[in-house]
């Protein structure tokens, strides 16, 4: 159970990352224009 847990909040954070680099790469295409 410990180890399914573990998983989930590193996939979680992966995933987190992601959606941050994802919105700061679309942030800054929208300040050049």
């Amino acid at each position: 159970m410990q180890k399914e847990v573990e998983k989930i909040r590193e996939t979680y954070a992966k995933t987190e990352n992601e959606i941050i680099k994802d919105l700061k790469n679309k942030i800054r295409k929208l300040e050049q224009k």
